[in-house]
């Protein structure tokens, strides 16, 4: 019976809180990225960021937090897999309030966010829709099906 509840514990906690690792994080993020139908833009060598993180994900991305490495050299090591970002800010604009950096699904297969937080840096992915319809759709189902 203890060791039942205890799986279903450990269960829960992966369920809500997401599934925590450590590692080689650029080998883990080009993994997760292809599951959504991305691809690297690069076909040298692949760096190795070693860090620590949190993922959680549904049918349409994911969404890490990571901590264990700067958002300096996860950046560095981004564009070095996935090419120069569609869009870049170091933070220090009026607008700006978290550096942040965005890769597009139309060049690598998933649209990519990446900002960098007080405690962490997170990176948001979403893999690239079929078609309008696809997108609308799925808008529709995240507001209970009301326009």
């Amino acid at each position: 019976m203890r060791t039942t509840l205890v799986k279903l514990l450990l269960l829960g906690c992966l369920v809500f809180v997401g599934c925590s690792q450590s590692g080689d994080f650029t080998s883990f993020i080009i993994a997760e990225v292809a599951k959504y139908g991305g691809h690297i833009k690069t076909g040298g060598a692949i760096p190795k960021l070693d860090a620590k993180w949190t993922i959680k994900r549904d049918d349409h991305g994911f969404i890490l937090s990571v901590t264990g490495a700067s958002f300096k050299n996860i950046s560095a090591d981004m564009e070095q897999v996935f090419g120069p970002p569609k869009f870049s800010d170091d933070g220090s604009g009026m607008a700006s309030h978290e550096p942040g950096r965005e890769w597009s699904a139309v060049d690598i297969g998933v649209a990519i966010q990446l900002v960098v937080h007080k405690d962490r840096t997170e990176i948001i992915c979403i893999r690239g829709m079929k078609d309008m319809g696809e997108l609308f759709r799925h808008m529709s189902s995240l507001s209970g099906g009301k326009p």
